[in-house]
């Protein structure tokens, strides 16, 4: 809390202006020096009856607070401090908002370990000081070449960038990486921060040979990545050359209840031995290359196949197994002392199986650009692969779904044109557009005591063929087939008045729509339709030759292949009289 006082000299000679700041830090203290403050205000005013000594004792008693200062330079000093007081609060508010726009990294690689350079570059957006973390301490920095923008930190757990004010930065250093090693080969590995583009130019020294690297590779020994967690290089020194190093990619598919697995090898240098593969007990079905090349060697609970290459092989190769589809876990196959990638997989299965894969280690949904584009090409992947260590044992578990029935084709539409004589003979027409069907037949369910009339196939007159007497056979093309089957049947004569059942097929095909016409003789009328069918209209329909009477129509949506059961109501009408003309 500042309080600030003016005062006035009453000689103009000596005129200045006095500011007394008074930094209190408890109430009763300002409340006390502010009465002072008044009392030394108010003598000073009343200069007609002070002498100069005592207005110079006045000045002498505030002596260790006083300070000569125009008013105007008083006035930016105190708005410049209250400016950064406000700015401080304000900072100290707002998260800090960053940005890691490119990491650049280049390494050369030895039998010492990896030496070479890094560059960062960014910008802090907005917010308040941040120690921006960079690397772990398994990262030596030989030499910071340049740092803009923040300062470098460290301490045991590694490396910070301190960044204090929203801005640009950029950070370039000379680094030293130590040489490490797993059982699968000697490896680069370190922490690094996430960054929007992310490059690596890599130098291989005499003797050594890549084995796998991060992201894509767009030049020789330049490669892009995704931004990721930690950067992993490895490799293989001369005393390794005759170990295999072959990336290997398992395709696993559920085909009629059978696992059918293809194994592609793809070697990422020529190979000196002979390739010795483990896999489960199965049954081989084909390789890629000359069976006298291979060697089976069973076991109690695995095989292994020995495939003798020529010298210099560098060529990718693909073997085919089938396993029982009621295997609850799975031994992928690998190869023995592999140095290249292992335990990658995809596992299809119908879309009427629900998959459900766990395994010690086990890691899916990974990325196909995580793969060098020759494995990708030769294996056909396109879509997200799993990874297992390879002495790791694949869990399985699949439910099936049941089947809903559904009609496997469905027409358009059925027509059915039946004339009805007086003496109780009734031809029927049926007329309906078929798709291609396998084997290209109709089978029909045969009408129970009719015979057939006609049977045109697109216009052709063809015959009909039966079996076993149940079932009509129609012929069709490989095309789209216009069938008219035209059958009567004889029943007994019309009377005034009475009901009569309509014969109709059981097609065994879906269709949109079903649709009846009905012709009776002049002298009876409908009186009633039994059935599920709708009076139509069918002016429009398509016209029969044999179809002829006083017509009636109707329609039902969503035929189901069924022979639908239809009869009618008919009746004499008492005054019969025919109209003379037609009218």
């Amino acid at each position: 809390f500042h309080t600030s006082l003016i005062f006035s000299s009453p000689r103009p000679t000596t005129l200045s202006l006095t500011v007394i700041t008074f930094v209190i830090t408890h109430w009763e203290k300002l409340m006390i020096r502010s009465v002072l403050a008044l009392g030394v205000l108010g003598a000073l005013t009343a200069g007609t009856t002070l002498a100069q000594g005592t207005a110079d004792t006045v000045a002498q008693a505030v002596s260790d607070a006083r300070v000569n200062l125009p008013w105007l330079e008083f006035k930016r000093v105190y708005e410049e401090k209250l400016r950064q007081e406000l700015a401080a609060t304000q900072a100290a508010a707002i998260a800090p908002i960053y940005s890691i726009n490119s990491a650049e990294y280049q390494l050369r690689l030895s039998a010492d370990g990896a030496q070479g350079s890094l560059r960062l570059s960014g910008e802090l957006l907005r917010g308040q000081p941040l120690q921006l973390p960079l690397f772990a301490a398994d990262l030596i920095i030989a030499q910071v070449t340049q740092a803009e923008g923040g300062t470098l930190l460290s301490d045991a757990s590694g490396y910070r960038f301190y960044l204090d004010a929203p801005g640009s930065f950029r950070l370039d250093c000379e680094i030293l990486l130590p040489l490490q090693e797993d059982a699968r080969s000697p490896l680069i590995e370190f922490a690094i921060p996430a960054a929007v583009q992310n490059s690596l130019q890599l130098q291989l020294a005499d003797g050594f040979s890549l084995l796998s690297a991060p992201g894509q590779e767009v030049q020789a020994g330049r490669y892009h990545f995704a931004p990721q967690q930690r950067l992993q290089i490895r490799f293989s020194q001369d005393s390794l050359a005759q170990a295999p190093v072959v990336d290997s990619f398992s395709r696993i598919e559920l085909q009629d209840g059978k696992y059918r697995v293809r194994f592609f090898l793809m070697p990422r240098r020529e190979l000196q031995q002979p390739l010795r593969i483990s896999f489960p007990q199965a049954r081989w079905l084909s390789a890629s290359v000359q069976s006298s090349w291979l060697e089976n060697r069973l076991a109690d609970t695995s095989n292994e196949l020995i495939v003798k290459l020529p010298p210099g092989w560098r060529q990718p190769l693909s073997l085919e197994f089938e396993l029982d589809g009621d295997l609850e876990q799975l031994q992928l196959p690998h190869i023995v002392g592999n140095l290249g990638q292992e335990g990658l997989f995809q596992f299809n299965t119908p879309e009427s199986t629900q998959l459900s894969l766990a395994g010690t280690g086990l890691d899916q949904g990974l990325e196909p650009q995580n793969l060098t584009a020759a494995l990708r090409e030769y294996a056909h992947i396109d879509g997200a692969y799993a990874q297992l260590p390879p002495d790791q044992m694949l869990q399985i578990q699949l439910d099936h779904f049941k089947t809903v029935a559904a009609p496997a084709i469905v027409l358009d539409a059925v027509y059915q044109y039946t004339s009805v004589a007086d003496n109780g003979t009734l031809l029927s027409v049926l007329r309906l557009q078929v798709p291609p069907l396998p084997q290209r037949r109709l089978r029909l369910a045969a009408v129970s005591e009719a015979e057939v009339w006609s049977l045109t196939v697109n216009g052709e007159a063809r015959s009909l063929y039966s079996q076993a007497d149940s079932d009509w056979i129609i012929p069709l093309t490989d095309q789209n087939t216009l069938v008219e089957l035209a059958y009567w049947r004889k029943l007994p004569a019309l009377d005034l008045q009475g009901r009569l059942t309509i014969p109709t097929p059981a097609l065994g095909l879906a269709a949109q729509s079903y649709h009846l016409a009905i012709g009776l003789p002049e002298r009876v009328e409908l009186v009633a339709l039994e059935g599920e069918l709708e009076p139509g209209d069918g002016a429009h329909w398509p016209k029969v030759s044999a179809f002829n009477g006083k017509p009636y129509y109707f329609s039902q949506p969503f035929y189901r292949g069924e022979a639908p059961s239809v009869a009618i109501h008919y009746r004499e009408p008492l005054d019969n009289t025919r109209p003379e003309n037609g009218s």
